[in-house]
């Protein structure tokens, strides 16, 4: 590990990122050979297939434009393996003339994105060069032919590395080689440089993180990274309007998920470049422009095929053959468990992270939607509310004999609901993690007479059971078939033991709708697991009712400031036995320190819990069932709250806990600690199975300071301001409109 880096991180000098300081320091993994050299072949053979396709048919590329993005540029040295990202000087200034000679247009970035927020057209074969991630190499080999050419280009810097004399942290060929080579083969620019080449008028200088550190599953240390390396381009370089490329930038693999991109965004930047393989509409947007990798073995002619859209084209036609003739299996589920807090590049944001779209709001505003429901929970009935706003005509059937839960009789009508007839099956369900619990399964057996009567134009169905299973069969009767959006809250850990009959059923499924609508990274692994095309699934999120979280200040006292709370059932599945047991345990090292635990709620857990034995430094206070204000105000009264739950598909009081200015300490088989807790600057999570984890959690909550309490109150309550009905609505609009785009006669 480089010198500066360790250094930044630990002294704190002033490139350094606090909050990912306390991370461990990993860049984006690599490939094992065979794979590297497995992916070339299968990359060469799409890139020739398109030179034939282009040759015969030329371009198809339609007003689009295209984005070229190089990294190294230096000659190959004697007697070692070739340069890692690496097009040497002779085969990029042949890229560049043979582009030119084949009517290629360069413009630079700042210029499309202005045509592009003017909604004015580009000339045909548009393009924009790019560098990423800052070799001194641009500076010595790339930037004289540009300078030669009157070419444009834009310079993606990881800014912590510049003047540096090592090698970047995260280039395997130069740390390893260091010692045989140039410097200018592996050293970062100089500010110099950057200064020189951008007093030209021909290079942008553009943001490409802060470190380059392999930050997925954190976007809250992400936007720390990006937001120094944002403010280095403003005080250094004077750059007003900062581009922003991600690092690795792979959508699939998660380094340009949505959770990322709305952590760029909040920086400020303009743009969140990435690097999948597509050619841009100039108007969409620029949080989702793709790029094409100049690869050592590029031709210009392989080039021109790629940037006139063919090299697009073969890539989907190699992989979906590959897949028929290698029937490759999705990753299983216990792999999925393996990786719980990998953050999913799945959830398809890019409409969920856009302005209004006042043509999708047109088309479903004379659509007659039909929601297929369990039970809908108050904060379900403020987003249907909102849906019902943005609809023709939104009817939702309800199948639990419960009805709408916690929802007053004299609101039905407003929701326009109705209860469907159902038949109930219980049945004990032992977990792997050694809990018991009952599984209800709801057969709402009158679905296809209830859709035929009401005749909707799309089906919104929850969950992936016998409801789902009779809204596709609907739907595949109709002429026109209608669309089904299939929302699905389950995760690989919940639904561990629960039969392989159910996995068949939930595949077959998964394959019929057109759009998956998830809560979570989680949900989305899970259904990608089964199969699920990641292309069709959207992000719809659970939503904190106002009047449920109290909305005082984020300051708490000293007495309240490490005061837990739990609200919830005191039931086997969400863990509170083996919680206080830890609690105990870390009081009983801590004799010093008073522990108090607040509880609110009931269940059969409740005796065995005051049976425990305790230390005497651990003061547990039972508070029983409470309403919705009573519980706001418990909120306001605590200091943190607590959630060691053994598996919950989400866990909608981690929502109002942080809108109440609670920092999580949570276990992370909740789906929203996983989406919403980040170590040390809004939560602190755990394992509860993994011994030792849950007093390690306790142990950094119980020692945290007041003031960094404080600190964190204002960081939980800002992560959720934006989870509100409004937006939940907005964002079903979203996947409603994907699913009628599928059901399109240009899409079949």
């Amino acid at each position: 590990m480089p010198e500066t880096l360790r250094r930044a991180d630990l002294t704190g000098e002033p490139w350094a990122t606090p909050k990912a300081a306390a991370l461990p320091i990993t860049f984006a993994p690599t490939d094992p050979r065979w794979q590297q050299l497995l992916n070339a072949v299968g990359i060469r053979a799409a890139g020739w297939l398109a030179v034939g396709l282009d040759r015969l048919f030329g371009p198809r590329s339609a007003g689009r434009l295209g984005m070229l993005t190089y990294h190294r540029i230096a000659p190959q040295p004697p007697r070692l393996p070739p340069p890692s990202h690496n097009v040497t000087p002779e085969r990029f200034r042949q890229h560049l003339r043979g582009l030119l000679a084949r009517g290629f247009n360069v413009w630079p970035l700042a210029q499309v994105l202005d045509h592009g927020n003017r909604g004015l057209s580009l000339p045909p074969r548009t393009i924009v060069l790019t560098f990423d991630d800052g070799f001194q190499t641009v500076f010595t080999q790339a930037w004289p032919v540009l300078r030669e050419l009157g070419l444009p280009a834009t310079l993606f810097l990881c800014t912590a590395y510049l003047d540096s004399e090592a090698p970047f942290p995260f280039d395997h060929w130069g740390l390893k080689y260091r010692d045989a080579l140039p410097p200018e083969a592996y050293r970062p620019l100089t500010t110099a440089q950057c200064r020189e080449m951008a007093d030209s008028g021909l290079i942008e200088l553009a943001a490409h993180s802060h470190t380059h550190r392999d930050l997925r599953s954190h976007p809250d240390a992400f936007g720390e990274d990006l937001r120094m390396s944002v403010d280095i381009m403003r005080t250094t370089f004077g750059i007003r309007d900062v581009a922003f490329a991600f690092p690795v930038g792979s959508v699939r693999q998660g380094f340009a998920g949505p959770m990322l991109v709305e952590a760029a965004r909040r920086t400020g930047v303009v743009c969140g470049l990435t690097t999948d393989c597509h050619l841009i509409e100039p108007e969409s947007d620029p949080f989702q422009w793709g790029r094409f990798n100049a690869f050592s073995w590029d031709t210009d002619a392989t080039l021109a095929a790629k940037l006139d859209g063919w090299f697009s084209w073969a890539a989907d036609l190699k992989r979906n053959v590959a897949e028929r003739l290698l029937r490759r299996r999705p990753a299983s589920i216990s792999r999925v468990k393996d990786s719980h807090r990998m953050t999913l590049p799945l959830l398809d944001m890019r409409v969920a992270l856009r302005g209004p779209d006042t043509r999708l709001a047109q088309r479903v505003a004379a659509l007659k939607v039909a929601n297929l429901v369990n039970i809908i929970h108050p904060a379900d009935r403020q987003i249907y509310l909102e849906l019902s706003r943005r609809v023709g005509k939104l009817k939702n059937f309800v199948s639990s004999p419960l009805g709408l839960h916690g929802i007053e009789k004299s609101d039905w009508d407003s929701l326009d609901a109705c209860l469907q007839k159902t038949v109930t099956i219980r049945r004990p369900q032992r977990h792997p993690l050694r809990f018991d619990e009952q599984v209800v399964v709801l057969i709402p057996w009158d679905t296809l007479g209830q859709l035929k009567a009401f005749r909707p134009d799309v089906i919104l169905t929850h969950e992936a059971g016998f409801r789902s299973l009779l809204s596709v069969l609907y739907a595949r009767k109709k002429q026109p078939r209608v669309p089904v959006v299939l929302s699905v809250g389950m995760t690989g850990h919940t639904e561990q033991g629960r039969g392989r009959l159910r996995n068949v059923l939930r595949r077959w499924l998964l394959r019929q709708v057109d759009v998956i609508a998830v809560n979570g990274s989680a949900t989305a692994r899970y259904v990608v697991g089964l199969g699920a095309d990641p292309a069709r699934i959207f992000w719809t999120p659970y939503v904190t009712l106002p009047q449920s979280s109290a909305r005082g200040p984020a300051t708490r006292g000293a007495e309240a400031a490490h005061r837990l709370l739990y609200v919830g059932q005191f039931i086997e599945r969400k863990g509170l036995v083996p919680f206080v047991e830890a609690m105990a345990r870390w009081a009983e090292a801590h004799p010093t320190r008073q522990v108090e635990f607040w509880l609110v709620g009931s269940g059969p857990l409740e005796g065995k819990l005051r049976s425990l034995p305790l230390p005497g430094n651990v003061r547990l206070r039972w508070l029983g069932r409470l309403g919705p204000s009573e519980i706001a105000e418990r909120y306001a009264q605590a200091g943190i709250f607590a959630l060691p739950t053994l598996a919950d598909e989400w866990g909608l009081v981690v929502n109002e806990a942080m809108a109440s200015a609670l920092p999580i300490l949570g276990s992370v088989y909740s789906q929203a600690v996983e989406e919403l807790c980040e170590d040390g600057r809004t939560g602190w999570t755990f394992r509860p199975d993994v011994p030792g984890e849950t007093e390690h959690a306790l142990d950094a909550a119980l020692n945290t300071s007041v003031d960094r309490l404080d600190e964190m109150r204002a960081a939980a309550r800002e992560r959720v301001t934006h989870l509100t009905a409004h937006y939940a609505a907005d964002r079903i609009v979203d996947a409603i409109g994907a699913a009628l785009d599928a059901r399109s006669p240009q899409t079949g």
